[in-house]
This record gives structure tokens, C-alpha cells and sequence, in this order.
């Protein structure tokens, strides 16, 4: 578990990296752009993620597990063989993807968006399609061979790139052109700068490379990932759902308003991306019946609770000057916006970051299956109802009302047939502990006229509510802090920041 838990902090401090640049790349063209020229940039990735979305069959996944279990036993000919035909279906698969959409432009600009202005924007954008399955297939070989600090380089090479390239070419004076020709380019670099590296990673692996064994080998990977490429389409499918019903009922200056607001969103996914990408393979090596299954299950769902969810609350209380510190008056309903968004993060306690990666680790794949039909039955008609009816608030309600069905029947199911469930005391304390923090920084935030005050100290007055809290709940244990050490190492000073924070607390 420490191994995999450093893993995930390599992971952290890449995508920590990579998202702030991304960040600050984002706000730089928000602000360039406008709330309707951003509501432009926003659309016209829609029909974009629908392509992406039905682009991965269940490679990926069934890459990232059958290499992470060939290289645990040693088995080098195996392991370059799912290497090499993973990397060469998915870029033709991809390449017929991208080809597709780039030729059906029009049609999709007049038919699906009933926008024909916005054509010539689509089909720079589709370009996107290439560079995002380039860069999702090699990370599955990076996590499959535990190599994260090359997924973090390859994070924070599309990062640099974007901040370099959207904002010039906004700048200069090619507007959402620039945006959307930046983004696509990025991704492409990235994506290009991943598969040199697989494949000299394939050509430093032993063994031959045949035509029938690779053809047996992608008949293996597509029985393994079918059920999860059928659980991500309808879940992404649903997703693409609301994004289509935004685009039909919402105008655009809400969209530009709500993208604003999801910039921010992103700093949950600081932690919770790092660990739900390092403990897939960590759960494919483990065995229902192990006791190290049940520890791993347990501290993942905690050590994403215990960083997530104050990021989440600090985020709902601050919302209101960080989008005025950072945007001014140009998106006024973005704090609104990303105070209901952050919400959709309260199921972290109950296990939605860790519970699938074990479903999947442990080949029950039928089962995340089964819960993405359950979200899609129930997230359907509250879609219908009430994304026309109230806008972007109908998008975040239904995306926080959705899962919960589905997630329910998950923990069932793992209970009964793994016998593993979340230390639910440890989850509850992790929720006493925020809501307080949470509710009173709120207060203060409301109180003051200063939009710097409010954010400097509001943010210093709900860091120290929370490890009060977190001290007087005893939601941290000993061992808690010995693998908090263990994790930072001897990484300068980050590891001496956490271990003075650590003998704060203790």
C-alpha cells in the first residue's frame, strides 16, 4: 500500500503541476474570451467528448491490468505482446474516429448544434479526438507498468503547451479559433510525446511481437473491457446527455458562466485522480479473501475522503472571491454555479473513488456495468425535467441526484459478496469535521467587503477549523501518520511541510 501511496503523491505533484498550469491557462483565455465567446469554446467540445466516449472499446483499462499482472509475474513476452496491441488499435481505431467527425462537420454543426457558425471551429476541434486517445492509451501503460512519473510528464507537457499556444493565439488575434486551435494542439503534443516513449518501452521489453498472438491478445482485451467500455459509454453517454440538453436549452452566457466555475472544480480531482488511477492495478494484484485487499479498500476510501473533502468545502465557502479576485464581474453566476457543483463531491465518504477501481481490479466488472445502468435510468427523466426547465442549476442537481442509486447498490453488492465496506466512522468524523469548517468560513466570507480578506483569511480560518476538528474527532490514528511520512519520503520540501504539519497535529 505505501508503494501504491507514493505512486499516487508522484501522481499528485504531476497533476498538482499540470492542473494549476492548466488553471491558469484557462482563466487567461476566460478573461480574453468573455462569458459568450466562452460559451462558444464550451459547446463545441460537446460533440467532440461524444466521439472520444465511443472511441475506447475497453482497451485502456484491459491494457492497464494485463500488464500491471504480466510484469508482477515476470512474464516479459506476454507483457510486450497486450503492450504493442493496445498502442496499434487504438491509434487506428482512433484515426477513424477523428477522420469521421472531421468529415461530418457540417452535418453535426447544422443538425446537432444548430449552430453553422460554429463549423470551422468543430473541425479544428476534432483534431482533439487523435491527441486525447494517444495520450489515454499510454497512460494505461504507464499505470499498468507503475512508471507515473512518466503520465506526470506527459500531464505537464500538454499543460505548457496549452498555456503557451491558446492564449498567444487568443491574444494575437484569432479569438475562439485560438482557444480551440490551442487546446487541440496540446493535446497532440502530449499524446505524440507518450507513444515515442511507449514505444521505446516496447522495444526494451522481451520477446517477439506476431500478428496471431497480438489478434488473440485484442480479443482478450475487448472480453475484458467491453463491460467497462459499455459502463463508461452509458455513464459518459448520460454525461454527454445533460451537455447536449445544456446546449438545446441554456444560453450561452450560463454555459460561459458555468465552464468558469469548473475551472475550480478541478482541484478535487488533485486527489482524487492520483489515487484512483494508482489503485487499480494495486486491487488487480490482490485476491478476494486477502486481508491486504480489505486494508487497501478501506484506506483509499479515507485518504481521498480526508483530502478531497475539505478542498470541496474550502471551495463552496470561498467561491464567492475567488471567481471575483480572479474573474472580477465578468461571470456573475460562476460562485453560484461552482458552490452547487462541489456538492456533487459529497458521495467521496462513501466510497465512489475507490469502489469501482475494486470492482474492476477485481474483474467484476458486470457490476460497475450494472450501476452505470441504474444511474442512467435514474438521471435520464430528472435530465428531461430539469435541465430545460432550470438551466445549469438543472445540470448540477441531476448530476448530484443521479448516482446515488447506483452507488448504493455497489456498496451492497461489495459487502455481500466481498465482505469489504468503508470505515464508516472514519468517513463520518471526516464529514464532521468539514461541514463545521465549511459553514463557519461561509459566515466570516459574509461579513466582509474585501474580496482579498476574504480569501486570505477565510481560507486561514477554515485550514485551522479543519485540523481542529480533525484533532478532536481523532479522524487521524498513528498509522495514518507514519504512511503520511513514508509517502513524502525525502522529497524536500514538500516532505518537510507535511511533517511539520504532522507534529502540529499529533
Amino acid at each position: 500500500m505505501r508503494q501504491t501511496a507514493h505512486g499516487s503523491l508522484v501522481l499528485l505533484l504531476g497533476q498538482v503541476a499540470s492542473t494549476a498550469i492548466l488553471a491558469v491557462a484557462q482563466i487567461i483565455i476566460a478573461n480574453l474570451l468573455g462569458q459568450e465567446r466562452l460559451g462558444d469554446y464550451t459547446v463545441v467540445f460537446v460533440p467532440v467528448g461524444i466521439a472520444a466516449l465511443i472511441q475506447d472499446l475497453g482497451i485502456n483499462v484491459g491494457l492497464t491490468s494485463h500488464i500491471a499482472r504480466y510484469h508482477h509475474h515476470g512474464l516479459e513476452e506476454e507483457k510486450k505482446t497486450v503492450l504493442a496491441t493496445g498502442l496499434v488499435f487504438n491509434i487506428l481505431i482512433s484515426l477513424i474516429v477523428t477522420s469521421t467527425v472531421y468529415l461530418l462537420t457540417p452535418w453535426i454543426a447544422t443538425s446537432f448544434l444548430h449552430r453553422t457558425d460554429l463549423e470551422a471551429l468543430l473541425r479544428v476541434a476534432s483534431l482533439m479526438i487523435l491527441g486525447q486517445a494517444l495520450i489515454s492509451t499510454t497512460n494505461a501503460v504507464f499505470i499498468g507498468y507503475d512508471r507515473m512519473k512518466f503520465q506526470s510528464l506527459n500531464s505537464v507537457i500538454m499543460a505548457v503547451a496549452r498555456i503557451t499556444l491558446s492564449p498567444l493565439l487568443v491574444w494575437i488575434g484569432f479569438s475562439t479559433m485560438g482557444a480551440v486551435a490551442g487546446s487541440s494542439i496540446s493535446q497532440i503534443i502530449a499524446g505524440f510525446m507518450g507513444f515515442l516513449l511507449v514505444v521505446l518501452m516496447i522495444r526494451n521489453t522481451k520477446g517477439k511481437m506476431e500478428i496471431p498472438s497480438m489478434l488473440r491478445e485484442f480479443g482478450t482485451l475487448i472480453r475484458y473491457g467491453l463491460p467497462v467500455y459499455m459502463s463508461s459509454l452509458i455513464g459518459g453517454g448520460l454525461n454527454q446527455i445533460y451537455n447536449s440538453l445544456m446546449v438545446l436549452y441554456v444560453v450561452n452566457t450560463q454555459i460561459g458562466n458555468y465552464s468558469a466555475a469548473s475551472y475550480f472544480a478541478v482541484a478535487v480531482g488533485f486527489v482524487t485522480g492520483p489515487i484512483s488511477i494508482a489503485i487499480f492495478p494495486l486491487f488487480s494484484k490482490l485476491r478476494k479473501g486477502d486481508e491486504n485487499l480489505g486494508r487497501a479498500y478501506r484506506s483509499a476510501v479515507k485518504y481521498s475522503s480526508i483530502f478531497a473533502l475539505p478542498i470541496a468545502g474550502a471551495l463552496i465557502a470561498l467561491s464567492s472571491p475567488l471567481i471575483g479576485v480572479i474573474f472580477g464581474n465578468r461571470f456573475p453566476l460562476a460562485a453560484f454555479y461552482l458552490q452547487l457543483y462541489m456538492l456533487t463531491n459529497i458521495y467521496i465518504g462513501l466510497g465512489n473513488v475507490a469502489t469501482g477501481n475494486l470492482l474492476n481490479g477485481q474483474g467484476e466488472t458486470r457490476i460497475n456495468l450494472r450501476n452505470t445502468l441504474i444511474t442512467l435510468f435514474t438521471g435520464s427523466p430528472l435530465a428531461l425535467y430539469l435541465i430545460p426547465n432550470f438551466g445549469i442549476i438543472g445540470v448540477i442537481l441531476t448530476m448530484l441526484i443521479a448516482p446515488l442509486p447506483g452507488y448504493a447498490y455497489s456498496l451492497f453488492w461489495v459487502k455481500r459478496n466481498l465482505g469489504l465496506s468503508p470505515d464508516w466512522g472514519s468517513s463520518g468524523r471526516i464529514y464532521l469535521s468539514v461541514i463545521p469548517s465549511t459553514l463557519l468560513t461561509l459566515i466570516f466570507v459574509g461579513t466582509q467587503s474585501n474580496l482579498w480578506v476574504e480569501l486570505f483569511v477565510g481560507s486561514a480560518i477554515f485550514i485551522l477549523l479543519f485540523l481542529v476538528m480533525i484533532k478532536v474527532l481523532r479522524v487521524l490514528d498513528r498509522t495514518d501518520y507514519e504512511m503520511f511520512r513514508a509517502i513524502v519520503g525525502d522529497t524536500g520540501v514538500l516532505a518537510l511541510l507535511v511533517n511539520r504539519m504532522i507534529d502540529l497535529i499529533e
